[in-house]
């Protein structure tokens, strides 16, 4: 049975496709800009707003807004007429990509942060090259002129060109929700319940201890994700160290 797909209250997902077999979908830089035109005219089309996407050889990841069932009849379409273009390019048969694509909601603005770093640094922790040297993801859009994204948000939430640059030389210590001379290694519990809370969300960050285990360890990925310690984690949630450390390896 198929599981059903969580909602965002936002209407924000960070979407995640793969080749089937984990095999490369990409071949040669004209099949990059094939699916980057065709993914700019069917959001044009559908209404759906992109905000960050990177393209690996044999996966993509994407941060857009749109209700889910619009969400849905997107990346449909999209992965369909690539696979298209794909199939009678290089003479084959059969599925493309493994199965449904992945959606995770993405609520508030630290986690919205966050996830537009992790797209964004998807290069870079491969071993390919810098991120800013990356030719095939949007970092450079908000440096530059925006083509397919929308970098209003970012950019507000940034405020300047160098803090964008520089949440994403860090590897999840600092949030632009700290104050200047603070990180999440500095910042005091009340400050770190503060992050945990635009998370996740604060009624699921007063819940978490009660929670089902699946959701329950969900929850800690994310606030491990927005770049909180083991340590600070268990002394937020009342949770054990092993559970946690499990949670989230």
């Amino acid at each position: 049975m198929t599981a059903r797909r969580k909602h965002s209250e936002s209407d924000i997902y960070h979407v995640i496709t793969r080749g089937v077999g984990k095999q490369n979908i990409f071949e040669e830089d004209v099949d990059n800009r094939y699916y980057l035109n065709l993914m700019r005219k069917l959001a044009r089309k559908e209404g759906v707003v992109i905000f960050a996407w990177c393209l690996m050889d044999n996966h993509t990841h994407l941060l857009a807004r749109a209700p889910l069932e619009i969400m849905s009849s997107f990346m449909q379409n999209l992965s369909a007429a690539y696979a298209t273009y794909y199939n009678e390019k290089y003479d084959r048969v059969g599925h493309l990509f493994q199965g449904r694509f992945l959606s995770e909601p993405v609520e508030g603005d630290d986690h919205f942060l966050t996830v537009l770093r992790y797209i964004h640094q998807n290069p870079q922790k491969a071993g390919i090259c810098p991120l800013e040297r990356y030719a095939w993801s949007s970092y450079m859009e908000y440096l530059s002129a925006a083509d397919i994204c929308d970098t209003s948000l970012g950019k507000a939430l940034f405020g300047s060109r160098q803090s964008f640059v520089n949440f994403h030389r860090t590897d999840g210590g600092v949030l632009p929700c700290l104050s200047a001379d603070e990180t999440l290694h500095t910042a005091s519990d009340e400050t770190l319940r503060g992050v945990a809370s635009r998370v996740i969300g604060e009624d699921a960050f007063c819940r978490i201890g009660s929670l089902p285990k699946v959701q329950r360890n969900e929850l800690l990925t994310k606030l491990k994700g927005a770049g909180l310690s083991v340590r600070q984690i268990e002394r937020l949630t009342g949770l054990g160290r092993n559970i946690v450390a499990r949670a989230v390896k």
